[in-house]
This record gives structure tokens, C-alpha cells and sequence, in this order.
């Protein structure tokens, strides 16, 4: 592997260990020199781990979401990824009103940019999410609830 390809595997070695996106690469504008970088992370990873390996591998969602990200240079800044995720919420409430768009893939989108935004690891977000609905079963409803329960 050649040094540029180490660098860059080195790079997304830590990325992944945790370390911030901007402690790493910087500030990443696009059409920067940070641009070959991202390309260079994306052919360390690949050749690292040849597709017929990912198949079978445990990479997870999250670190697919984020070789997809370096990969096609978008950000994730907070910024970008929570106007990100606003559109695609609102597009797949559109898909849910029968107005354009299918449910399924308009999810798909809403979820990989919420992991790109939030970067936790899905089984943790399944979790919680699961405490939190095991605790609202047992929680008494607060005013705000009332009158949209009553509309149900």
C-alpha cells in the first residue's frame, strides 16, 4: 500500500475510533485539496476491505454511512447534516401523504442521514429507543398529550 493510501487508512482508522471529523481533516470545504483526501480514505477502506468481505463483515451501518459520506464529499458538519435531515424527514412525510415518493426509500434516506448527524451506531439507537418507549408505557401522560389523544 502506498504511503498516500496509509495516510489516509490512518485517517479513517481514527474517524472511526471516534476522533472528530475536523481534528483529522480540518475544515473539509469541497473542491478543496481535501477533496483527493476523501477519494484516498475511500480506496484504503475499499482495498482494505474488498466487497465480498463487507458482505459478511461486521462493519456497520454507521461506518458504511460515513465511507459513503467521505466518499461522495459531503459534510458532516451539523449544520449541513441537520438541514439534511429536515428535508428528508419532510420528503417522506410527503411519500406518507400519497403526494410523491415511497415510504421505504424516503426512510431509508431520513436513516442515513440521521446516522451521518448523529453518529451513533443503530443497535444503540434501537435502544434507547426501546427504553424510552418502555418508559412512556409506565409514565403518566403530560398535558401536552392530552389533546392529541383525544383526536386519535
Amino acid at each position: 500500500m502506498s504511503d498516500e493510501l496509509k495516510a489516509a487508512a490512518e485517517r479513517l482508522r481514527r474517524y472511526a475510533a471516534g476522533e472528530s471529523w475536523t481534528n483529522i481533516w480540518g475544515n473539509d470545504d469541497p473542491g478543496t485539496d481535501r477533496t483527493e483526501d476523501r477519494r484516498l480514505i475511500v480506496a484504503a477502506y475499499l482495498r482494505e476491505h474488498p466487497a465480498d468481505d463487507r458482505e459478511g463483515s461486521k462493519q456497520s451501518l454507521l461506518q458504511s454511512v460515513l465511507v459513503v459520506c467521505a466518499h461522495r464529499g459531503w459534510s458532516l458538519h451539523w449544520t449541513h447534516r441537520s438541514a439534511y435531515l429536515h428535508l428528508e424527514a419532510a420528503e417522506l412525510a410527503e411519500a406518507v401523504r400519497g403526494k410523491r415518493g415511497d415510504k421505504l426509500q424516503e426512510s431509508a434516506d431520513v436513516l442515513i442521514t440521521l446516522l451521518a448527524l448523529s453518529q451513533c451506531e443503530l443497535p444503540d439507537i434501537v435502544g434507547a429507543a426501546e427504553a424510552k418507549l418502555a418508559s412512556l408505557m409506565t409514565k403518566p401522560i403530560y398535558a401536552g398529550e392530552e389533546t392529541s389523544r383525544r383526536t386519535t
